[in-house]
């Protein structure tokens, strides 16, 4: 958050005419939509209606004799005028898929100037949108200028005092926790507050809530105001990053449908507030912002901005590490999104899940052929031979992740108290869908193949022993023509023999994220490498690793073996009685935190406890 003063401010203003549904769209700053403009005489310049009679001056010599061209199609109004502006930093991007985070933010803005200077009827707002380099959305900011050209001086004064922006937010945030409308469950605003808000035209997407989740967020940094030098330098990758953590919840609701249903409920978790999912018969605990560090047995720590832990005896799923990662901040740090997720993953206690923000906003619109599909069974070297089979054999043929989004099969897992087991059968399907067996006694093809795996398996010692000439089964595939996405497995014959685990196959993902060296398809790849991790996570001995993250040895650390704590047991058996039991959220909390220190629990559930 942050704004500024400008005091020469040149304000443009365009008319495009009455809105319309039919006729050509035209992109303005981002926006498509129908703009037909106006329909004006060539002689006189006066507007024609549509369907009506013409319209002339007295004078026109239209009215004389018929022109060749009579009328002009299309024309806009455009005025420009010079006045004093101040620019805020919305707390909202053009990811949100509705506009009820601006509109709310807008309001309560001007619902706080009216507190602080009384009138404000020659002010005005509107909302201008800042592409961002080399990505698909807008930094938004709010302007409020002088209508008056040259400014009246109303607007400099906010720069006098340091406190005035603070004033006038907290004043609005007092306003809306003592509207009226508060004890009323059916209203999110009224009049006296939000709604008087004179300029806009989308009361249905203003919200007092939201207005002041905003105020609130802001306002918790009132004591960190400091100057810059220019309100562009501020960042804002926590802003684009929150927004999509925001629209991952909202996505189960959307999700939902005859087949599998799907709701979910704010809920206090750990002492802050998070989310209780039911998908289908399973009944999972959210937990945001969830640090995994050392003391989860965790040897590089990472925040995961989901926790999703399942809180029914019944299921059998792991507790997953939810991360929602954004191309433009994570296409440069994908080596170290592998190191710490592989760390995560190392512990045994947790799957983890990476979805893109393409694999977020599928939910809310088609993005189109977006990522690589690394799933595509029918291309693998072996797939027609064998995928199919093992799946049948491991009567896991209800889960079909080929034809499956990316956030399509988050849920599948969410929703099957057996996913442990379907995964698993697929995942090894995959993995001796990529094997090659004719190429096992090519011995040139078998050390190129080994350049490669052996130094990976090694770094993240994930085997015990390095693959053997003649011994070893292998494969590799690259889904694109380029190579920046590759995938290599190998079986070994004897391991299997000796240890009779047929399914002990070896699988690697490199994706060659060295900036000289990407393609055209490297957004796409970066999209299908984290769905062929979440997939193939269910192997034994799975990595998905990087070309720079291979060059600067940062794997090794993973090779080290700790005790890691068991994680959290979930809320069942004896304690999930005790919780039934309970009413008071404060009493919740409290043997929430018991259970997790593995206390036991009491015999008697009363007051007293």
């Amino acid at each position: 958050f942050g704004y500024e003063f400008v005091q020469k401010a040149k304000m443009r203003e365009i008319n495009f005419g009455e809105r319309d549904i039919m006729g050509e769209r035209i992109t303005v700053a981002g926006h498509e939509d129908v703009r037909k403009g106006f329909m004006i005489c060539q002689g006189c310049g006066k507007i024609q209606r549509e369907n009506a009679r013409p319209n002339h001056t007295m004078t026109c010599r239209a009215k004389r004799q018929p022109l060749t061209e009579p009328y002009k199609e299309c024309m806009f109004l455009y005025r420009e005028f010079v006045t004093e502006a101040l620019r805020i930093l919305v707390p909202s991007t053009t990811m949100e898929p509705t506009k009820v985070w601006q509109e709310s933010f807008v309001a309560a803005f001007m619902l706080g100037m009216k507190g602080y200077f009384g009138n404000v009827d020659h002010l005005r707002a509107c909302i201008s949108e800042v592409p961002i380099p080399e990505s698909t959305y807008r930094k938004q900011y709010l302007v409020i200028y002088d209508s008056v050209p040259g400014g009246t001086g109303y607007l400099k004064q906010l720069m006098r005092s340091e406190t005035a922006m603070i004033e006038i937010l907290e004043k609005a945030l007092t306003t809306l926790e003592n509207c009226s409308c508060r004890t009323d469950p059916n209203k999110n605003g009224c009049y006296h507050c939000l709604f008087a808000y004179r300029q806009s035209r989308s009361i249905g997407e203003i919200s007092r809530k939201e207005a002041m989740i905003m105020l609130k967020r802001i306002l918790t940094g009132k004591d960190n105001i400091e100057k810059i030098p220019k309100l562009a330098t501020i960042p804002v990758n926590a802003l684009f990053e929150s927004e999509l953590e925001r629209q991952f919840i909202g996505a189960f609701e959307l999700m939902k449908s005859d087949q599998m249903s799907i709701e979910i409920n704010k809920q206090l978790v750990n002492n802050k507030e998070g989310y209780m999912l039911q998908v289908g018969d399973c009944l999972w605990e959210i937990e945001p912002q969830v640090t995994l560090d050392q003391e989860s047995g965790v040897l590089e720590p990472s925040r995961a901005d989901f926790v999703l832990r399942p809180r029914r005896p019944s299921q059998n799923q792991k507790p997953v590490a939810v991360f929602t990662d954004g191309f433009t901040f994570h296409r440069d740090r994908v080596h170290d999104d592998t190191l710490r997720r592989a760390a995560i993953a190392r512990t045994g206690h947790y799957r983890v899940w990476t979805l893109t923000w393409k694999d977020v906003q599928q939910v809310y619109r088609n993005q189109g052929d977006y990522y690589t599909n690394t799933l595509a069974w029918n291309t693998m070297p072996s797939g027609m031979n064998m995928y199919h089979s093992i799946v049948q054999n491991g009567k896991a043929e209800k889960l079909q992740p080929k034809d499956l989004k990316p956030f399509e099969l988050f849920l599948q897992y969410l929703s099957d108290p057996h996913a442990e087991t379907v995964f698993t059968t697929h995942a090894n399907a995959f993995a001796f869908s990529l094997l090659e067996p004719k190429k096992m006694q090519n011995e040139q093809a078998f050390s190129n193949w080994a350049d490669t795996v052996h130094p990976i398996t090694e770094a993240l010692g994930i085997r015990d022993e390095q693959f053997v000439f003649g011994d070893t089964i292998f494969g590799c595939w690259h889904p694109q023509a380029q190579d920046t996405l590759s995938i290599w497995a190998g079986l070994s014959k004897r391991h299997m023999t000796e240890k009779k685990d047929r399914y002990a196959t070896t699988v690697v993902c490199v994706l060659n994220d060295e900036t000289e060296d990407r393609g055209g398809t490297y957004e796409a790849d970066w999209n299908g490498f984290w769905h062929l991790a979440n997939m193939m996570q269910f192997l034994s001995s799975f990595a998905a690793v990087t070309a720079i993250g291979l060059k600067e040895a940062i794997y090794a650390s993973l090779s080290v073996t700790v005790a890691a704590p068991e994680p959290a047991a979930t809320l069942e058996g004896a304690w999930q009685d005790v919780l039934d039991s309970l009413f008071d959220a404060v009493a919740k909390i409290c043997a929430r935190k018991m259970e997790r220190l593995s206390l036991p629990p009491p015999s008697v559930v009363g007051y007293e406890l």
